[in-house]
């Protein structure tokens, strides 16, 4: 029943975000292909030419993935409850306040009385995160600084006290976090985001241990800036999950169509057969927490900070970014994963 249940939930997202953002069907192509479970148009095409279209995951499975971890998916989607579970496995930057319709609260022992004052008082040492407690693709995040006592910075725009002042009491549901500073690595790309790594996990009822689907590195631009989301503006790069080295990286651009880079089109920095430091030991760390976890959450992407001594974990996500698939670069080709989809009901 639960099953049934969530292939109708999920037919219907599907066809409504069909009608929203892509055209009427007007060819056999593109019925097609919402037949089969894919959009008619999608962010980077996938190769059906090439690879079998049972190959890749389709968008309607996307969909039932992200429902995977129900009831549990909260502790993924409320950042606050993801920061105090998860930093019993990783490091989580440090959570100081919660502001809930223009109310500062504590959620902090080592903070018990917070306050808008007391958040100055953190400012004239720290750069902080504001971010919303349920948000996703990086949207309504803000990078706030202190640059004297009449002059504060959010994300690129100067504000003066009482502006600062009215923009944090204005704020509803956001959470107050640590600002990670990235390491030497990340920072090379692109200065003006946090250029993160994002790892998707499984967990393999046949070998009874954590999986890595997938890995990507994301590279922040002018237009995204703080944030390095592939929705925002930011390009992307996939992880050889052997060797830890970045392929081409792509930008997408509008309807269907993308670009292929080898450098980051605004700084020039090479990104192509660059490696990921202690790739390695990353790897081994979240196949372990996959493992740790999966009673609890069965897949998750996992977006990481890199610093010059280790990693931060900052979100865990309940679905797969697709785009990841491209062209050549499908997701279902492997038996263990594809065993998986039909276990956890995703695929008949």
């Amino acid at each position: 029943m639960r099953k049934f249940g969530i292939d109708l939930i999920s037919w219907r997202e599907f066809l409504y975000k069909e009608r929203k953002y892509n055209s009427l069907i007007n060819s056999l192509k593109k019925l097609k292909s919402i037949l089969r479970g894919f959009y008619s148009i999608n962010e980077v095409p996938f190769d059906f030419s090439k690879y079998n279209n049972k190959y890749f995951i389709t968008d309607v499975e996307n969909i039932k993935l992200s429902y995977l971890n129900y009831p549990n998916g909260r502790l993924l989607r409320d950042k606050l409850i993801f920061s105090l579970f998860f930093r019993n496995f990783c490091n989580v930057p440090e959570i100081y306040a919660l502001i809930d319709n223009g109310k500062i609260y504590c959620v902090n022992k080592n903070y018990p009385e917070f306050s808008f004052d007391q958040m100055l008082h953190l400012l004239n040492e720290k750069i902080l995160i504001l971010k919303p407690r349920f948000g996703t693709s990086g949207q309504g995040v803000f990078k706030i600084q202190k640059l004297s006592q009449n002059e504060f910075k959010i994300n690129n725009k100067h504000n003066s006290f009482d502006e600062f002042k009215e923009f944090i009491l204005s704020l509803d549901d956001y959470i107050v976090v640590e600002f990670i500073q990235q390491g030497k690595f990340s920072e090379k790309f692109f200065q003006e985001s946090t250029n993160t790594i994002r790892i998707a996990t499984y967990f393999d009822q046949s070998t009874n241990s954590g999986k890595i689907l997938y890995a990507l590195m994301r590279f922040g631009r002018s237009k995204s800036a703080p944030v390095d989301n592939v929705g925002s503006g930011g390009i992307y790069s996939r992880i050889d999950l052997h060797t830890g080295k970045l392929d081409y990286a792509i930008e997408l651009l509008e309807r269907g169509k993308y670009r292929i880079l080898d450098s980051h089109p605004e700084t020039g920095v090479n990104i192509r057969g660059e490696f990921i430091p202690s790739w390695s030991k990353l790897k081994k760390e979240f196949t372990n927490l996959a493992g740790y976890i999966h009673p609890y959450i069965k897949f998750s992407g996992w977006d990481i900070i890199l610093t010059d001594n280790g990693y931060y974990l900052i979100e865990g996500n309940n679905g797969p970014e697709l785009y990841i698939q491209g062209p050549d670069k499908p997701l279902a080709i492997e038996n263990n994963f594809i065993e998986f989809l039909r276990i956890n009901n995703i695929r008949n």
